[in-house]
């Protein structure tokens, strides 16, 4: 997830047939978003979706690439905007960081049963953005060795997260 605010990088490229946005990321940002993949782009209440086209390295700055695949209103007539990036892996339960800890080199949080007891629930991070983590819920996958998998319960959207252990 990316906000982009007037005054900060961000380019259009438009073509006969094509969009394009393009956006500056520092390198972790970069990171959640793979060539090729798609994202969500999110300005005011219209979201529409964009191929994460090429990533741009220097030394000085990064950005990405997204071909736009809609018309959005008023697309022609700005030339900064403040918008939303949602990569497509973050797609899952948000929570702060600082609910997260490690117990046996296994990250978790700790849910509050129904008796008020916490309880330790092991989770798998997909993504981090900003002062939140994107977790899977329900359940996960690990490999075990050997090619075994094993299905892991994690955190349930109805779950309450303890947020300062």
């Amino acid at each position: 997830l990316r906000n982009v605010s007037k005054g900060d990088s961000f380019l259009r490229i438009i073509d006969n047939k094509e969009s394009y946005i393009v956006v500056k990321l520092t390198e972790a940002e970069l990171a959640m978003f793979e060539v090729g993949r798609l994202c969500t782009i999110e300005i005011g209440n219209v979201s529409f979706k964009a191929e994460n086209y090429q990533a741009m390295r220097t030394e000085q700055q990064n950005g990405m690439i997204f071909r736009v695949f809609e018309d959005y209103p008023g697309m022609t007539s700005f030339r900064e905007v403040d918008l939303k990036l949602i990569a497509e892996e973050t797609e899952g339960i948000h929570i702060l960081t600082k609910s997260i800890v490690d117990v046996d080199g296994q990250p978790g949080v700790y849910i509050l049963k129904k008796n008020g007891k916490k309880e330790f629930v092991p989770i798998k991070i997909k993504g981090h953005i900003g002062e939140e983590a994107v977790i899977y819920s329900d359940y996960f996958t690990i490999n075990r060795g050997d090619g075994i998998n094993e299905s892991i319960e994690t955190v349930n959207l109805y779950d309450e997260i303890v947020e300062e252990p």
